[in-house]
């Protein structure tokens, strides 16, 4: 007996000290990374990814700009997604003292490129109409290309004459210095006069007789308009490219003069078109951002009395162009939204003109707009005029926190107010961006900061094909580019939804007929197609197929087959080239909803992950005489799954008790992704503990709560994660799954002494020995025949540790049972209501009364706690039978 409690402790030694290997989950987290399987293979033709075609979990917008939060520069220090430009050092004098051929002034052209920009210093004059080449004209002045150091890396000095011939513009170049050999005549001449430099030269040429040898025969509609002189120097030159001239005269057959100033000795540079410039920055920074580690650094710097610096950078939002710009525009609220941080700063050192804006240009076939934002200007007023005609409108604006300096502000803007506001609702844009100037003092600077920009907008643009800002029959399908027959490729009112729905057909050996958008959406796990389509007519001749192209990085492309005719050996997976059947493939007449996850059809496919969507193509394809293929398409939308799992059930499935854990099973399913994690949580005191559930079944998982002591009630709620981290909480509406621990086992009990059916006399002594390992033992009771002898409530608790022993003392007459045989019961009971009895007979020879002495039945309580484990109560009761002599 002592060994079989011995191993009974052991025993549940090792199932509670048994570690219990479980992962930590965090009860809020909700955007959870899952892995794609990175040994999924190529599929084969006759794979088809079934899925419920829910649709529309969250219509995506997605930021169509790249690096809006300028981490990448490109080798100028610019950044990559953006295209810029700016001023550098130009100098222009029309009134210049130091050298002239003639008289007291002269024009100087000095340039200077900066690490980032190359310049251009130009003057030049307009001529009046009546310089008709017909009057045989001549160009007569005096020019000293005085430096060009950069010459070897692109400098240049020249001038050139510009004629407008009635419909188009001419020009005439002429190089006084000039490294790389000269282009050929054509639509332009050029004339090679170089020379030395640093000194004066005479140039004097009969034009009439240069554009009849360069161009080609004149006629009375040609005019000279402008002269101009330039000087050019590179990006990131060694000096200044430096050019002179003088006496610079216009002059027909009959000396009539058609140069104003040009000797310019009037000393005001009247007549000419002088500029200084300054030199202007577009770098990224790492000095002061909003997010991440970097922002745009835009800066410009009047560096000269009088000069003026002037940069742009921006983005063209233009994806294709047929006879209208494809692009992206806004028909509902929210459709197009612009975001941005920005810091303005300037020192206008008594100068003008500092300021700096955003800007959004746009246009369809006939109208354009020019939507311009000041951010900041030195006298903290907007300053530019607004006009409108027929054709366009400028609209200047102040943004939020316009007149703030020094301090990071956010640009917000739904551009569907601003298009109601200005009537041009649904036409798309084409740019946007940012300028930044300064002028006019020297030492005067602007700088503007920008991070975290964004342009968040449907990646299609016209997902639905609702776009009717205007119409032209070599352009149907105004926000898609038409690859094919006009005919084939068109609007139809038989829609999935909205009024409109693109009809992409194909004929009669016709080939390949689509439309198409450019576009920029990279890959991310939880990334959905929603499309819809319907396949009206597909023949059976060879090599007709309809389907969604959706191309990748510009290289890859993920062909989903709506319908095909019935040899398809034209159509075979490659390297960059794979065809997925969808649900419903061939399948006519009626709209279905393609839903894809594409992470996983692209790395299937062809083992890439940090892939991009760069365009997607709706396709039809006849490649057979007198075949037919039509299919409509609607509703081009991407998808994020937003939904969480669904909970159908949580379902207690057994009794829990003292020694078995409780099984917890969830049924639970999720439509667009699988379930990735459901986890119950547990609580038996003040701190919830996570238990991962293992999948049994499809949609069934199951989930073990360890056991612990009777009587210890439990709380417990499940939360479920899908693969992209969506995830939903059951917790019974607030008040938890509650159970609470059993006993369902019998205590048990021994009584040993004298053999059954023995004669009792003289002295007796029973032993008992109880034993209850789970709620423990709560009462003894002993029956001689009907009669209860002896009724025992135990007094230490069953959580209690205890050895010991509890002694009762109980004093009976036996001579009122008399003598003969008589039927003993032991009954154990335990705190759960579980029972157990030994019975014995035995006889007794004893008329006399008796006394009993009932003791030593020791209770051993459970330990607990600390580390501890169950011990087995024990039960020992010494019975001791004195037998009274009679009296005599």
């Amino acid at each position: 007996m002592q060994f079989k409690k011995i191993l009974t402790v052991f025993l549940l030694f090792v199932m509670i000290a048994q570690p219990i290997s479980i992962r930590a989950i965090d009860n809020n987290q909700t955007n959870l990374t899952y892995q794609i399987d990175s040994n999924q293979t190529i599929p084969e033709m006759d794979d088809i990814w079934e899925t419920n075609a829910v649709g529309g979990e969250e219509y995506l917008k997605s930021n169509i700009v790249p690096d809006g939060g300028f981490y990448e520069e490109d080798s100028n220090g610019g950044p990559t997604e953006f295209y810029y430009v700016g001023s550098a050092y130009s100098i222009t004098n029309s009134s210049y003292q130091d050298d002239v051929h003639a008289g007291s002034y002269s024009a100087y052209m000095a340039s200077k490129g900066t690490s980032q920009f190359s310049e251009t210093a130009a003057n030049s004059q307009g001529i009046d109409s009546g310089t008709r080449l017909t009057e045989s004209i001549s160009v007569d002045f005096w020019y000293n290309p005085y430096a060009n150091p950069d010459l070897n890396e692109g400098g240049q000095i020249y001038t050139y004459i510009r004629f407008y011939t009635g419909t188009s513009w001419v020009n005439i170049y002429y190089y006084f210095s000039r490294f790389d050999s000269l282009s050929a005549n054509s639509t332009n001449g050029y004339y090679d006069m170089r020379g030395s430099l640093s000194s004066w030269f005479h140039f004097s040429r009969n034009v009439t007789e240069d554009y009849e040898e360069a161009i080609g025969p004149i006629n009375p509609n040609i005019e000279i308009r402008t002269i101009y002189f330039r000087s050019y120097s590179p990006n990131e030159p060694t000096g200044f490219t430096e050019l002179i001239v003088d006496d610079v005269s216009v002059t027909n057959k009959t000396a009539d003069e058609f140069i104003r100033n040009g000797d310019f000795e009037t000393g005001d540079g009247s007549y000419w078109s002088n500029n200084i410039e300054g030199p202007t920055s577009v770098t990224i920074t790492q000095n002061d951002y909003t997010e991440g580690t970097s922002a745009l650094d835009l800066q410009a710097e009047a560096y000269y009395d009088n000069s003026y610096s002037s940069l742009y950078c921006e983005r063209s939002t233009i994806v294709g162009w047929n006879y209208f710009p494809k692009s992206y525009q806004t028909v509902q609220p929210g459709d197009v939204m612009l975001n941005f941080d920005w810091k303005y700063s300037d020192t206008f050192n008594g100068g003008s003109s500092q300021n700096a804006q955003f800007y959004i240009y746009g246009r369809n076939g006939t109208y354009s707009y020019y939507f311009h934002y000041y951010l900041g200007q030195e006298t903290d007023t907007v300053t530019s005029s607004n006009y409108t005609n027929s054709s366009y409108n400028y609209r200047y604006f102040s943004a939020n926190g316009f007149g703030t300096r020094d301090t990071w502000q956010r640009f917000s803007l739904d551009l569907y107010e601003l298009s109601v506001l200005e009537n041009v609702l649904g036409m798309p844009i084409t740019n946007i961006g940012f300028r930044v100037n300064a002028g006019y003092e020297e030492n005067s600077t602007t700088q503007l900061l920008i991070d975290d920009f964004d342009l968040t907008t449907y990646p299609t643009g016209d997902p639905s094909f609702e776009l009717d800002y205007s119409w032209h029959p070599n352009d149907p399908v105004i926000g898609w580019n038409n690859v094919g027959n006009h005919q084939y490729t068109n609007i139809t009112s038989d829609a999935h939804s909205g009024n409109y729905a693109a009809n992409v057909s194909s004929y009669n050996s016709y080939g390949n007929s689509q439309v198409s958008r450019s576009m920029y959406l990279p890959i991310e796990n939880n990334l959905y197609t929603d499309f819809w389509w319907k396949l009206d007519e597909i023949t059976s001749h060879d090599n007709n197929y309809a389907a969604f192209d959706i191309e990748l990085n510009d290289t890859y492309h993920l062909y989903y087959l709506l319908g095909a005719s019935a040899s398809m050996s034209f159509l075979t997976n490659d390297t960059i080239n794979v065809y997925y059947r969808v649900d419903n493939y061939n399948s006519t007449g009626t709209w279905y909803n393609l839903i894809r996850n594409i992470a996983i059809d692209s790395f299937a496919a062809f083992g890439k992950d940090n892939l991009i969507v760069t365009e997607i193509e709706l396709r039809s394809a006849c490649y057979s005489a007198g075949g037919e293929v039509e299919t409509l398409f609607d509703d081009i939308h991407f998808v994020r799954d937003t939904t969480p799992p669904e909970i159908a059930s949580v379902t207690l499935e057994n009794s829990p008790t003292y020694y078995d854990d409780a099984i917890i099973e969830v049924t639970t399913t999720d439509l667009l992704n699988e379930i990735a994690e459901v986890v119950i949580y547990y609580q038996n005191d003040t701190t919830w503990y996570p238990v991962l559930a293992t999948p049994i079944e499809e949609n069934i998982f199951s989930g073990l709560i360890p056991h612990s002591e009777y009587g210890t009630q439990y709380n417990y709620y499940v939360v479920v994660f899908d693969t992209v981290g969506n995830n939903i909480t059951d917790n019974n509406s607030g008040a938890y799954y509650t159970y609470t621990i059993l006993d369902d086992i019998d205590p048990t009990l021994s009584v040993f002494g004298p053999a059954e059916n023995d004669i009792l006399t003289d002295q007796v002594i029973f032993y008992l020995d109880g034993l209850d390992s789970g709620s423990g033992i709560n009462n003894l009771s002993i029956y001689i025949g009907p009669t209860q002898y002896y009724n025992g409530t135990l007094l230490l608790a069953y959580s209690v540790i205890y050895i010991g022993p509890m002694i009762e003392m109980i004093s009976y007459d036996t001579t009122l049972y008399g003598e003969g045989e008589q039927t003993f019961t032991f009954l154990v009971e335990d705190n759960a209501g579980n029972s157990y009895q030994v019975v014995k007979s035995f006889t007794i020879d004893n008329p006399a009364p008796i006394l009993v002495v009932l003791g030593n039945f020791f209770n051993w309580g459970t330990l607990v706690g600390a580390g501890l484990v169950a011990l087995g109560f024990g039960i020992f009761f010494l019975v001791r039978l004195i037998r009274i002599k009679k009296a005599s």
